[in-house]
């Protein structure tokens, strides 16, 4: 391994460290309730603050599944999902997103806290190699205990690339390569990185690092440009992400 091939690795480890650690508090598991002991992982939304409310934001195929079964969302981890999710305000693809407000009995008490509206890009804007990253839940990570009668859910953070536009017919989208053979992970334990079904729901993350050239970079520099929608499997090296800039106006 080449002196700038092992310094870009450093880089990369500590950027999606920290990411990953910040972005942490924002995110939530959106499970459907089968049973009033049973759920099933449904997809990831996140916290956000609008007009000083908090939301609950997450892909329209996942709130869909609302006309089924009631939704829940775990505002403290490892404590039980709650319900209190108002009516979704939704836009069907090519945007795939909705929107619902969430009780403030329920968020008042939360440890989970909502992106700040500041901290949502106007437009998809990252600069040329930018550092894109992204957490979620994928299902294959998530169980059902019986013993502790809750549902078991592991985050997996993600940092990546942008792939070149050209590769994309659609203006509203944009590709994020994800490769689970090609993945190198940070994990002490070499943990595999799981096929993304699970993952409809996350945010993607500017960091800012490139931008910044890496002076005086934190997470804090680091703005929403995007919402993960799907996973084209005729292509399985990369993801299909939502372009920021078609629904953040939205809001």
């Amino acid at each position: 391994m080449g002196e700038l091939e092992e310094r870009w690795r450093d880089v990369t480890n500590v950027v999606g460290r920290l990411m990953a650690e910040h972005v942490s508090q924002f995110i939530t598991p959106i499970s459907k309730v089968i049973s009033e002991d049973y759920g099933e992982l449904l997809g990831t939304g996140s916290y956000v603050q609008l007009r000083g409310r908090p939301y609950l934001l997450t892909n329209e195929h996942v709130a869909r599944c609302r006309d089924k079964h009631p939704l829940a969302h775990l505002p403290i981890p490892d404590d039980f999902f709650k319900g209190g999710v108002h009516p979704f305000q939704m836009q069907r693809f090519p945007i795939d997103a909705a929107i619902a407000r969430l009780d403030d009995a329920i968020m008042e008490k939360a440890t989970q806290r909502p992106i700040p509206a500041a901290r949502i890009a106007s437009k998809h804007a990252p600069v040329m190699h930018e550092l894109l990253f992204m957490a979620g839940f994928p299902g294959k990570r998530a169980r059902f205990s019986a013993l502790a009668g809750a549902l078991a859910t592991t985050t997996v953070p993600f940092l990546t690339q942008q792939v070149p536009e050209d590769s994309v017919t659609s203006p509203e989208h944009f590709r994020l390569n994800y490769n689970p053979e090609r993945a190198r992970s940070v994990d002490s334990r070499g943990t595999f990185l799981p096929e993304p079904p699970g993952f409809s729901g996350s945010l993607v993350w500017d960091t800012g690092y490139v931008r910044k050239r890496g002076q005086n970079w934190s997470p804090t520099d680091a703005t929403v440009t995007g919402l993960v929608f799907g996973w084209p499997r005729s292509d399985q090296s990369n993801s299909l992400m939502q372009h920021a800039s078609k629904w953040s106006g939205y809001f």
